[in-house]
Protein backbone atom coordinates (compact mmCIF):
# COMPACT_ATOMS: atom_id res chain seq x y z
CA UNK A 1 0.00 0.00 0.00
CA UNK A 2 1.08 3.77 -0.07
CA UNK A 3 1.45 5.72 3.08
CA UNK A 4 0.92 9.27 2.98
CA UNK A 5 1.51 11.45 5.83
CA UNK A 6 1.56 7.79 7.84
CA UNK A 7 -1.27 6.92 7.07
CA UNK A 8 -2.47 3.90 4.42
CA UNK A 9 -4.38 6.08 1.74
CA UNK A 10 -4.65 3.27 -1.03
CA UNK A 11 -4.62 -0.66 -1.07
CA UNK A 12 -2.31 -1.98 -3.52
CA UNK A 13 -2.45 -0.11 -6.51
CA UNK A 14 -2.38 -1.88 -10.01
CA UNK A 15 0.73 -1.70 -12.48
CA UNK A 16 1.59 -3.11 -15.67
CA UNK A 17 5.37 -1.93 -16.46
CA UNK A 18 4.91 -3.55 -20.06
CA UNK A 19 2.08 -1.24 -20.54
CA UNK A 20 1.98 2.65 -20.97
CA UNK A 21 -1.34 3.39 -20.50
CA UNK A 22 -1.21 1.56 -16.32
CA UNK A 23 2.28 3.71 -15.58
CA UNK A 24 0.40 6.59 -17.04
CA UNK A 25 -2.82 6.01 -15.00
CA UNK A 26 -1.24 5.18 -11.54
CA UNK A 27 1.04 7.93 -12.03
CA UNK A 28 -1.92 10.47 -12.86
CA UNK A 29 -4.07 8.85 -9.92
CA UNK A 30 -0.98 9.62 -7.63
CA UNK A 31 -0.93 13.16 -8.55
CA UNK A 32 -4.23 13.90 -8.39
CA UNK A 33 -4.29 12.77 -4.65
CA UNK A 34 -1.20 14.95 -4.13
CA UNK A 35 1.07 12.26 -3.47
CA UNK A 36 4.93 12.65 -4.04
CA UNK A 37 6.95 9.65 -3.86
CA UNK A 38 10.10 9.72 -1.43
CA UNK A 39 10.87 5.97 -2.41
CA UNK A 40 10.57 4.07 -5.36
CA UNK A 41 11.70 0.45 -6.26
CA UNK A 42 11.61 -1.02 -9.01
CA UNK A 43 11.36 -5.04 -9.14
CA UNK A 44 9.69 -6.17 -11.71
CA UNK A 45 11.65 -8.82 -13.98
CA UNK A 46 11.40 -11.91 -15.82
CA UNK A 47 13.96 -13.85 -17.95
CA UNK A 48 11.58 -15.51 -20.66
CA UNK A 49 8.25 -15.51 -22.15
CA UNK A 50 8.20 -18.75 -21.14
CA UNK A 51 9.19 -19.22 -17.37
CA UNK A 52 9.59 -23.03 -17.91
CA UNK A 53 11.91 -21.87 -20.52
CA UNK A 54 14.57 -19.96 -19.59
CA UNK A 55 16.85 -19.24 -22.75
CA UNK A 56 20.05 -20.56 -22.76
CA UNK A 57 22.23 -20.21 -25.70
CA UNK A 58 23.22 -16.78 -26.69
CA UNK A 59 23.10 -17.56 -30.72
CA UNK A 60 19.90 -18.85 -30.18
CA UNK A 61 17.72 -16.53 -28.94
CA UNK A 62 14.51 -16.05 -29.91
CA UNK A 63 13.65 -12.61 -30.91
CA UNK A 64 10.26 -12.81 -29.55
CA UNK A 65 11.15 -14.18 -26.70
CA UNK A 66 14.11 -11.45 -26.34
CA UNK A 67 11.76 -8.76 -26.87
CA UNK A 68 9.28 -9.52 -24.37
CA UNK A 69 12.47 -9.87 -21.63
CA UNK A 70 12.98 -6.36 -22.78
CA UNK A 71 9.32 -5.05 -22.34
CA UNK A 72 9.36 -5.93 -18.78
CA UNK A 73 13.02 -6.32 -17.50
CA UNK A 74 14.40 -2.60 -18.89
CA UNK A 75 11.91 -0.97 -21.46
CA UNK A 76 9.12 -0.95 -18.68
CA UNK A 77 11.39 0.03 -16.25
CA UNK A 78 12.87 2.97 -17.65
CA UNK A 79 9.57 4.40 -18.41
CA UNK A 80 8.02 3.97 -15.42
CA UNK A 81 11.10 5.71 -13.76
CA UNK A 82 11.24 8.54 -16.37
CA UNK A 83 7.13 9.06 -16.19
CA UNK A 84 7.51 8.53 -12.46
CA UNK A 85 10.11 11.37 -11.86
CA UNK A 86 7.88 14.01 -11.55
CA UNK A 87 6.24 12.43 -9.11
CA UNK A 88 10.08 12.22 -6.67
CA UNK A 89 10.26 14.47 -4.05
CA UNK A 90 13.92 16.40 -2.85
CA UNK A 91 15.73 13.82 -1.13
CA UNK A 92 14.21 10.75 -2.58
CA UNK A 93 15.68 7.44 -3.52
CA UNK A 94 15.01 5.73 -6.44
CA UNK A 95 16.18 1.61 -6.82
CA UNK A 96 16.68 -0.48 -9.39
CA UNK A 97 16.60 -4.44 -8.98
CA UNK A 98 19.11 -5.67 -11.26
CA UNK A 99 21.89 -8.66 -11.08
CA UNK A 100 25.44 -9.74 -10.98
CA UNK A 101 24.42 -11.60 -14.03
CA UNK A 102 25.03 -8.38 -15.40
CA UNK A 103 28.38 -7.83 -15.05
CA UNK A 104 31.27 -8.15 -17.28
CA UNK A 105 32.80 -11.05 -14.50
CA UNK A 106 29.55 -13.48 -14.38
CA UNK A 107 29.54 -13.15 -18.72
CA UNK A 108 28.16 -16.60 -20.12
CA UNK A 109 26.17 -17.46 -22.82
CA UNK A 110 23.61 -19.29 -20.65
CA UNK A 111 20.48 -17.15 -19.77
CA UNK A 112 21.42 -14.45 -22.50
CA UNK A 113 18.16 -12.54 -22.21
CA UNK A 114 18.21 -12.16 -18.64
CA UNK A 115 22.01 -11.14 -18.73
CA UNK A 116 21.69 -8.58 -21.09
CA UNK A 117 18.73 -6.61 -19.62
CA UNK A 118 20.54 -7.23 -16.22
CA UNK A 119 23.56 -4.94 -17.68
CA UNK A 120 21.34 -2.51 -19.29
CA UNK A 121 19.31 -1.41 -15.67
CA UNK A 122 23.05 -0.83 -14.76
CA UNK A 123 24.27 1.39 -17.32
CA UNK A 124 20.70 2.97 -17.48
CA UNK A 125 21.15 3.92 -13.23
CA UNK A 126 24.29 5.79 -14.25
CA UNK A 127 23.08 7.52 -16.88
CA UNK A 128 20.59 8.74 -15.01
CA UNK A 129 22.27 9.61 -12.08
CA UNK A 130 24.12 12.04 -14.46
CA UNK A 131 21.36 13.85 -15.94
CA UNK A 132 19.95 14.20 -12.35
CA UNK A 133 23.79 15.90 -11.24
CA UNK A 134 23.63 17.93 -14.39
CA UNK A 135 19.94 19.36 -13.24
CA UNK A 136 20.79 19.84 -9.89
CA UNK A 137 18.27 17.40 -8.57
CA UNK A 138 18.75 15.66 -5.02
CA UNK A 139 17.46 12.33 -5.97
CA UNK A 140 19.63 8.79 -5.32
CA UNK A 141 19.61 6.60 -8.00
CA UNK A 142 21.29 3.13 -7.98
CA UNK A 143 20.55 -0.11 -8.95
CA UNK A 144 21.53 -3.35 -6.78
CA UNK A 145 22.01 -6.92 -6.74
CA UNK A 146 19.75 -8.32 -3.86
CA UNK A 147 21.59 -11.54 -3.07
CA UNK A 148 21.24 -14.74 -4.01
CA UNK A 149 17.35 -14.75 -2.58
CA UNK A 150 15.03 -18.18 -2.28
CA UNK A 151 12.49 -17.65 -5.19
CA UNK A 152 10.68 -19.74 -7.40
CA UNK A 153 13.08 -19.38 -10.30
CA UNK A 154 15.97 -19.71 -7.72
CA UNK A 155 15.08 -22.37 -4.99
CA UNK A 156 18.68 -22.64 -3.89
CA UNK A 157 19.05 -19.32 -2.84
CA UNK A 158 20.97 -18.49 0.65
CA UNK A 159 18.94 -15.83 2.10
CA UNK A 160 14.67 -15.68 2.22
CA UNK A 161 12.54 -12.68 0.75
CA UNK A 162 12.18 -11.08 4.18
CA UNK A 163 15.47 -11.17 4.63
CA UNK A 164 16.32 -9.98 1.55
CA UNK A 165 13.45 -6.87 2.10
CA UNK A 166 15.12 -6.03 5.78
CA UNK A 167 18.72 -5.79 3.93
CA UNK A 168 17.19 -3.42 1.20
CA UNK A 169 15.72 -0.89 3.69
CA UNK A 170 18.87 -1.19 5.50
CA UNK A 171 20.79 -0.01 2.45
CA UNK A 172 18.39 2.64 1.79
CA UNK A 173 17.68 3.91 5.56
CA UNK A 174 18.01 7.62 5.64
CA UNK A 175 21.35 6.96 7.43
CA UNK A 176 23.34 5.50 4.32
CA UNK A 177 21.49 8.10 1.59
CA UNK A 178 24.00 10.50 1.66
CA UNK A 179 27.09 8.08 1.43
CA UNK A 180 25.21 6.67 -1.79
CA UNK A 181 24.50 9.90 -3.37
CA UNK A 182 28.01 10.76 -3.24
CA UNK A 183 28.38 8.02 -5.39
CA UNK A 184 25.43 8.22 -7.30
CA UNK A 185 24.14 5.70 -9.89
CA UNK A 186 26.39 2.82 -8.24
CA UNK A 187 25.75 -0.81 -8.39
CA UNK A 188 25.46 -2.56 -5.14
CA UNK A 189 25.51 -6.20 -4.35
CA UNK A 190 24.95 -7.73 -1.27
CA UNK A 191 27.29 -10.25 -0.17
CA UNK A 192 25.20 -12.92 2.06
CA UNK A 193 28.19 -14.48 3.05
CA UNK A 194 29.82 -11.08 5.18
CA UNK A 195 26.69 -9.99 5.28
CA UNK A 196 27.10 -6.48 3.83
CA UNK A 197 26.40 -4.89 1.30
CA UNK A 198 29.42 -3.51 -1.66
CA UNK A 199 29.67 -1.02 -4.02
CA UNK A 200 30.68 -2.68 -7.46
CA UNK A 201 30.42 -0.37 -9.91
Amino acid sequence: GFLFENKNIFSFLYLDVSKSGSILNLKNMLKKNGVKLNLVIQNAGISALDNDKDDLNALSLDIADLRHVYEINLFGLIETNNVFMELMSENSSIALISSTMGLPIRDSYLNASYRLTKRSVIQFAKQAALQLKAENKNIAILSLHPGSVITDLNPTGKITAEQSAKNIALLLSNDLRASIYQINGSFWSYDEENKLWKCIE
